[in-house]
C-alpha cells in the first residue's frame, strides 16, 4: 500500500493528553464551552482510507495493518495520522484505543488492561470495570434540560466523551486539512415530529378516559391520572420554550399507569 511500515516503530503506542470543548448546557448545542482534558491511550500512528470523491474515512486502521501487504483501495488515499500530536482526531477516528472506557467493548489485544475487564476477552462488561472499585454508577454529572414542574427532562451525563461529541462517519479530510463533525442533538435523538408528539398525547388522554371519568374509581388512582391529563393538555403552551428535539423527553410521568393493567 505505498510503503512498509518501520519495525522499529510500526508498533509503538502512546499516553497522552488531550483537551477539548465540551458544551455545557442544550446537550450537543450548547451555547458555552468548557475545555475538557482527557487521554489517549493507543496507537501511535493510525491510517484513514479517505474517499477521494467525497473525502470521509471508509476505515482507520493501525499502521501495522495498512503496511502488512494487503491490497490497497483504489478509490482511497491513505492519510496518516500522528497521534502524540493529533490525539483528539485518533480519539474519534478510531476503535482501537481506551477500550477499557467502552462498556461491551471487544478487543482481543485487551487482555484486562490493568486488571479491568475479562482478562480472556477484554470484554468490559459493567461499569465497575471501567471506575474504581465502590463505584457502580456512572460518576459524571448528570446534567438536564429543565422544564416546568410536572414535566420529565431530559438527561445526559457531562462531561461528553469525544466519541458522543463527534462523528467519524461525517468527519472530512480536504486539501491536506481536517475538520470534526460535531454531532447536533437531531444526529443522536432524531427529529422530533410535532404531529407525533400530539399523537402520542392524545394517544394517552384516549386511553385514560374510561378512569377520568369512572365515578368508583379510587381517588388514589382517579386523582393521579385526572392531574397526569391536565399536564398532557396543557404540553403544548407548558413547553413551548423547550427544543422540540427533547419533548418527547419530557412528557409528564406516565408510571401510575404501570398499576393499572
Amino acid at each position: 500500500m505505498g510503503r512498509e511500515a518501520d519495525p522499529e516503530t510500526w508498533k509503538e503506542w502512546v499516553n497522552v493528553d488531550y483537551t477539548y470543548d465540551c458544551p455545557t448546557d442544550n446537550y450537543l448545542e450548547g451555547t458555552t464551552m468548557e475545555e475538557i482534558t482527557e487521554h489517549y491511550y493507543g496507537p501511535a500512528r493510525l491510517v484513514c482510507l479517505v474517499d477521494k470523491v467525497d473525502n470521509t474515512v471508509e476505515a482507520t486502521i493501525r499502521e501495522w495493518e495498512a503496511y502488512d501487504g494487503r491490497p490497497g483501495r483504489l478509490n482511497c488515499d491513505e492519510v496518516v495520522i500522528d497521534c502524540a500530536t493529533n490525539a483528539l482526531l485518533c480519539e474519534v477516528m478510531s476503535n482501537y484505543h481506551n477500550n477499557h472506557l467502552d462498556l461491551g467493548s471487544t478487543n482481543p489485544n485487551f487482555g484486562g488492561w490493568e486488571g479491568v475487564g475479562d482478562v480472556e476477552t477484554g470484554d468490559v462488561k459493567h461499569i465497575t470495570d471501567i471506575y474504581p472499585d465502590g463505584v457502580t454508577e456512572d460518576p459524571r454529572e448528570q446534567r438536564s434540560i429543565k422544564t416546568p414542574d410536572g414535566y420529565e427532562e431530559f438527561e445526559w451525563h457531562y462531561p461528553m466523551h469525544p466519541d458522543e461529541l463527534y462523528n467519524d462517519a461525517k468527519t472530512t479530510y480536504i486539501d491536506g486539512e481536517w475538520t470534526l463533525y460535531r454531532n447536533k442533538n437531531i444526529d443522536i435523538l432524531g427529529p422530533s415530529e410535532m404531529h407525533e408528539v400530539r399523537h402520542h398525547r392524545n394517544t394517552i388522554l384516549m386511553n385514560t378516559d374510561g378512569i377520568a371519568g369512572a365515578t368508583d374509581a379510587p381517588d388514589s388512582l382517579r386523582d393521579p391520572v385526572l392531574a397526569m391529563r391536565q399536564k398532557l393538555r396543557d404540553l403544548p403552551e407548558e413547553l413551548k420554550d423547550i427544543d422540540d428535539v427533547f419533548i418527547p423527553s419530557c412528557f409528564p410521568d406516565t408510571k401510575i399507569l404501570d398499576h393499572n393493567d
